[in-house]
């Protein structure tokens, strides 16, 4: 005789994920609020660019962000200066934003009075690619700094990229960047994908990546 036994399944991250996807989606189509979900490394200025775009979207689009950091609140204090409503989440530990989260936050923000919700992820280029939060987009964001091969030795994020921005292009003088190899690498992954040339310090390119973000409202 063969004895039954109960077999536990446990579904991973990805599964439970994929159900807060489908909640935060809908929750944004009943808002018709159009949410961005901006990856980078540390430091790829993605904060400052958010500062500068809202100056340029503000006028027309009404805006907010959700931050997300492993921890502190630094960042989204900074966003917060600028006026618009901002809401901190903090993963504790973890590599990217979860679908959960980013609902919880969404639903803290007066969204009926918003046109754009932005998503600073947490800074890194692998995972937080691999996570729909139920963004309209994903904009892949490197700097000058960090070098022109990012496309090839992180594929995923510029595969899935609606945008890619380049930032502090005030730099180029001062570091050994090419932009032509930067899109060069871009086109082996992505041969179509918007590669917009930035600098949050003097303004260049911020008007046109706003331009392309209204683009995508629907």
């Amino acid at each position: 005789m063969t004895r039954e036994r109960e077999i536990k399944v446990l579904k991973g991250l990805k599964g439970e994920n994929e159900k807060w996807t489908a909640a935060t989606r809908e929750l944004l189509r009943q808002n018709n609020v159009t949410m961005i979900n901006l990856i980078g490394g540390p430091g790829c200025g993605k904060t400052a660019l958010l500062c500068r775009l809202v100056e340029y979207l503000g006028g027309s689009s009404r805006v907010a962000v959700l931050e997300g950091d492993v921890e502190t609140t630094y960042d989204a204090r900074r966003i917060a200066e600028t006026g618009i409503p901002v809401r901190q989440l903090l993963t504790g530990g973890a590599c990217h934003l979860e679908a959960r989260l980013v609902h919880a936050g969404l639903q803290e923000l007066p969204l009926a009075e918003l046109d754009f919700v932005f998503v600073e992820n947490v800074g890194n280029l692998v995972c937080p690619a691999e996570f729909d939060i139920g963004e309209r987009a994903k904009v892949a964001v490197i700097s000058v700094t960090e070098g022109e091969d990012k496309p090839e030795k992180y594929p995923l994020v510029f595969q899935l990229a609606g945008a890619v921005i380049l930032t502090k292009a005030d730099l180029l003088p001062h570091v050994p960047f090419d932009t032509l190899s930067l899109e060069k690498h871009l086109r082996k992954v992505n041969p179509s994908v918007p590669l917009l040339i930035t600098s949050a310090l003097t303004g260049e390119g911020i008007r046109e990546a706003a331009d392309c973000f209204r683009g995508w409202r629907t």
